[in-house]
């Protein structure tokens, strides 16, 4: 359980995150499942908006941007 779904429990995550690389959705423990690529950088994951994402959601400039398309961690999101 991750700490979004464990205090914002929707009952779907508010994000996914997926290997930039070929686009697959990570594993819990950030392993690829298509390429096999265990312990994914970073560097090399897209957060992209979730099924969870509450029905009034935030409206600050970090959280429009989150929604807004998916990106790169460890990149400026605004």
């Amino acid at each position: 359980m991750r700490w979004d779904e464990r205090h914002f429990a929707t009952g779907e995550p508010l994000r996914t995150f997926r290997h930039a690389v070929c686009g697959a959705e990570l594993d819990p423990d950030s392993r690829c499942p298509t390429c096999g690529q265990v312990d994914v950088p970073p560097g090399d994951v897209e957060a992209h908006p979730g099924p969870g994402i509450p029905a009034e959601p935030r409206q600050d400039p970090v959280g429009v941007a989150l929604r807004q398309r998916p990106h790169r961690l460890l990149q400026p999101l605004l």
